[in-house]
């Protein structure tokens, strides 16, 4: 995945286990995964042990927790890199990837997932692969629709490692013709504190910090008819952690994370620009490192009762005697965030490209 996405980690062996009688369970785990979905996430994508029924022996995902799901405007897609989940062709069995995309209360908008049994080390470069390809533009920033990934990365797999039944075996469900919700505008940080930004910016403990910003096209052009609000959430530097090594003979192992938000707000953006300001916190890690900005651009066009609304204001106020108010116009999606289908299937929003800061 680019850089610019935000990524979240859950490793099971970085959780406390709890064992009872159906075995081991990692509900902090399991908790942490139903958050991103939510919350809202492009990808949520597995590696691991599985099967038809079940992700994992200690149950990440099961029935039972699906249908706990009631996210049908915030549909990721699934990318399993495990056994046999989803074998659609057999008529005496639905399996729990069949039931993700069919289910009308939320679940998936699509699966990169497999029919059979498959080997982890195929599983990796078949993995590797599809977020190396599928996520990437092409020609004039076209990204690839669902079924275009899918073939380039199944293409990729099997030109460089041969092994074709492995191959064979991951299937795209879902329609190949949708592309996922990428933005096609970018958020740009433009100046820190008044210094145009470019190359390396420092942010130090109890510092204040004003930063302003445009809305671009992907020609670098800045789009001043756009007006709505920018999400924002600077994080700290990636943290290492470490596993707790919970199974005998487990080796605990570091892994970097970035999820410390040094801030989080929301800010207007008025023709194409936004400034905001923020203090950073006292407890800012001590260690060099990059950190990050993330942007989240939206515009949401008025509801029919709100034009209603609007038109009735008008009405009244030409009955007074008075000039007639502004024409309404519904804002510009243009693509910066997709608008989602209220009664459809339609994959989540996906964040603004950033820029990156040094600490």
């Amino acid at each position: 995945m680019h850089r610019s996405n935000d990524k979240q980690k859950i490793y099971l062996d970085a959780f406390q286990q709890e064992t009872g009688s159906g075995g081991s369970r990692y509900p902090g785990a399991n908790q942490a995964s139903n958050n991103q979905i939510y919350n809202g996430t492009l990808i949520w994508n597995f590696n691991g042990h599985g099967g038809p029924a079940r992700l994992a022996e200690e149950t990440i995902l099961d029935q039972e927790i699906v249908n706990s799901w009631n996210n049908p405007n915030r549909l990721p897609l699934f990318i399993t890199a495990t056994c046999d989940f989803a074998p659609f062709d057999n008529p005496q069995f639905h399996s729990l990837g069949e039931k993700l995309l069919s289910r009308e209360k939320g679940g998936a908008i699509a699966l990169m997932t497999t029919t059979r049994a498959v080997f982890a080390s195929s599983n990796l470069v078949m993995n590797a692969n599809y977020f190396r390809l599928a996520f990437q533009p092409g020609a004039g920033g076209q990204m690839p629709t669902l079924g275009e990934g899918a073939m380039l990365a199944k293409n990729e797999t099997y030109a460089g490692l041969g092994d074709v039944v492995n191959n064979r075996k991951f299937q795209l469900l879902g329609d190949p013709a949708l592309s996922l919700a990428f933005p096609k505008w970018r958020v740009y940080t433009d100046s820190v504190n008044g210094a145009a930004a470019g190359g390396a910016d420092t942010l130090k403990a109890l510092g204040h910090y004003t930063i302003a910003g445009t809305v671009r096209d992907a020609t670098g052009n800045v789009q001043t008819g756009y007006n709505g609000m920018l999400d924002i959430t600077v994080f700290d530097k990636p943290v290492t952690r470490r596993t707790l090594g919970n199974d005998p003979g487990s080796v605990a192992a570091d892994y970097q994370q970035q999820d410390r938000a040094l801030f989080r707000g929301t800010q207007a953006v008025q023709n194409g620009r936004f400034r905001f300001s923020f203090v950073v916190p006292k407890d800012i890690a001590a260690t060099g490192g990059k950190g990050k900005i993330s942007y989240y651009t939206h515009n949401e066009p008025k509801t029919g009762r709100d034009l209603r609304q609007s038109r009735r204001n008008r009405y009244r106020h030409r009955r007074s005697g008075g000039q007639p108010g502004p024409r309404h116009q519904s804002l510009d999606e243009s693509r910066i965030v997709p608008q989602r289908r209220r009664n459809g299937r339609r994959s989540p929003a996906a964040g603004a490209s950033v820029r990156r800061k040094r600490h």
